[in-house]
């Protein structure tokens, strides 16, 4: 049977009208044989970009095998080629970019700078950007909440920040939609954003196409239709901003988060962590839809796996787990192909032995047993091949969901770490400050207002030798010191200076009692004078008589 569109209706379509159209389209085998679009050769390669990207998303929820994408793309690259003469190659562009590694490095870093400057958060550092490049694999579980599929493993999981600058636009959306802002508020920097990302991808005919901002501009309108939000069902509809911050904060409190929350109506005046526990809240939105999506798939998988269990064809203590992973469908393939040609052997074996006349009867009964037992294994692995494929069938929906809510759920992990560490960072204590050192080195003791004590700047005008030394140092409170002394300098009277405060510290006290302590007596030193012959003391400085 065959599907036909448009390029233009298809682009028309919502993502779960085209979703349905894809599934009457696809045929038993899994593929996409009998679907035409016409208008492909003939349409912008503004329009193809945004139909290649339409078109990948809305398979991927059809089927969660990857082959059939690059089919599908190969399939409307082909058509858009078959148009043009054989003389020359068709200038029309893929649907699948394969940019550079370098290429991919500059998109990712300006995502990086974009984030940054509309208040996000990047999974990592700039500078750890090439080395996850190179090696995702070794960065899974920091990369497991922008991952496409957590199932596989792919060279593209590296590129986590541009899919995270895309999440934190569909939230800014997501903002202004749950506020009634005008429509297009907002579009200009999705433009320009868009603009930017298509540059770095050294994709810069597409932004310099007439009908580029007409395409972007329907995407936008397209994902501002995925982001509204779909209150509860006394709430649906209200998109009055007081409606949705109380479901917001019911939403959280659903979910365990009992913060206090004020968000505002204008959001640009929203501090950062209000933002965040907003983003929050909005990601606990999309877990609780794909939740409710598992629980709803729930008795139709339940269902199936009876019947599986039913049909006895599991081996030993295989569970659902086992059978969905890429290496046991790859088994089952190399099991269905070896039993096929062991009976094809078998078979080749028993009329070889027909045509004997030699040969003994007891021989010709085996290779008939062989054979037998060849065409058994060959139908006992057909058999469980088709009950395990039939189960995959009507499963398959319910583990891309479930996976979905998985890879949901570490986001949300990761969103809640982002909460914490801004709250920890708004509380805590402001640096003290580092104590002054000597030139040499060490600390200078300071009083209890922080000034230093003027021992230290005794010391340090005797060490220099310099009269300002002190007022460099202390600032106004040593300004009463040099200013007496340059009294006394110029012979002036000291009577209009300031005079010196007297020293009441603790510290001063004590040194002043070590060194009365420590000092001889008057008394004690006259007795260690020379004295005349009548006993008397002698003074000091004159000489004696001869």
């Amino acid at each position: 049977m065959t599907h036909e569109t448009t390029v233009d209706d298809i682009l028309n379509l919502s993502d779960s009208a085209l979703v349905q159209f894809l599934q009457k389209a696809r045929n038993p085998m899994g593929n996409f044989d009998g679907l035409k679009i016409q208008g492909w050769e003939n349409a912008s390669p503004a329009k193809k970009e945004l139909l290649g990207e339409k078109l990948r998303t809305a398979v991927k929820q059809v089927t969660a095998a990857p082959l059939d994408i690059e089919e599908l793309a190969a399939r409307l690259t082909a058509a858009a080629a078959a148009m043009d003469t054989p003389s020359r190659p068709s200038r029309g562009r893929s649907l699948t970019l394969s940019p550079e590694p370098r290429i991919i490095e500059d998109f990712e870093s300006a995502c990086y700078h974009e984030l940054i400057e509309d208040g996000g958060r990047p999974p990592f550092p700039l500078s750890r950007l090439e080395e996850v490049l190179n090696d995702p694999e070794s960065h899974h579980e920091l990369l497991r909440p922008w991952v496409q599929d957590l199932r596989s493993r792919s060279r593209d999981d590296g590129q986590a920040i541009s899919r995270e600058r895309d999440r934190w636009l569909d939230f800014r959306k997501w903002q202004l939609d749950n506020r009634g802002i005008a429509a297009d508020e907002g579009f200009p920097e999705y433009l320009e954003a868009k603009r930017r990302d298509y540059k770095a991808m050294k994709a810069s005919e597409l932004t310099d196409d007439p009908e580029f901002e007409d395409t972007m501009r329907r995407r936008w309108e397209r994902e501002r239709g995925n982001c509204q939000q779909q209150q509860d069902r006394n709430d649906r509809g209200v998109e009055i901003f007081s409606a949705y911050a109380e479901v917001a904060k019911r939403r959280l409190a659903d979910h365990g988060f009992t913060q206090p929350l004020q968000l505002e109506e204008d959001p640009k005046r929203q501090d950062q962590w209000t933002t965040w526990v907003e983003y929050l809240e909005f990601e606990y939105w999309w877990l609780d839809r794909l939740t409710s999506s598992v629980k709803s798939l729930q008795s139709q998988h339940d269902m199936a796996c009876k019947t599986l269990t039913a049909a006895k064809v599991l081996k030993g203590t295989e569970r659902e787990e086992d059978l969905v992973t890429t290496e046991a469908e790859q088994r089952r393939k190399t099991e269905a192909n070896e039993a096929t040609l062991a009976l094809c052997l078998a078979e080749e074996a028993s009329t070889l032995v027909q045509q004997a006349t030699n040969t003994r009867k007891r021989y010709k009964a085996s290779r008939g047993a062989q054979k037998l037992g060849a065409a058994k294994e060959l139908i006992d692995v057909t058999r469980r091949n088709e009950a395990i494929g039939e189960f995959m069938r009507k499963t398959e929906k319910y583990r891309a969901v479930q996976a979905s809510e998985q890879r949901q759920l570490y986001k949300v992990q990761w969103v809640l770490q982002q909460v914490s560490e801004i709250k920890a960072a708004q509380i805590l204590p402001p640096r003290e400050e580092k104590p002054k050192l000597t030139e040499g080195g060490k600390r200078m003791r300071q009083g209890d207002d922080g000034a230093l004590p003027r021992s230290n700047v005794k010391r340090r005008k005797e060490k220099h030798g310099e009269e300002d030394t002190a007022g460099a140092l202390l600032g106004s409170e040593a300004a009463p010191v040099t200013k007496q002394r340059s009294a006394r300098i110029r012979g002036t009277s000291t009577a209009d200076a300031v005079p010196i405060p007297a020293r009441t510290s603790a510290t001063s006290r004590q040194r002043q009692s070590r060194r009365t302590a420590a000092a001889p007596s008057r008394e004690r030193l006259k007795s260690l004078r020379p004295r005349d012959a009548g006993g008397r003391v002698k003074p000091l400085g004159r000489p004696e008589s001869t």
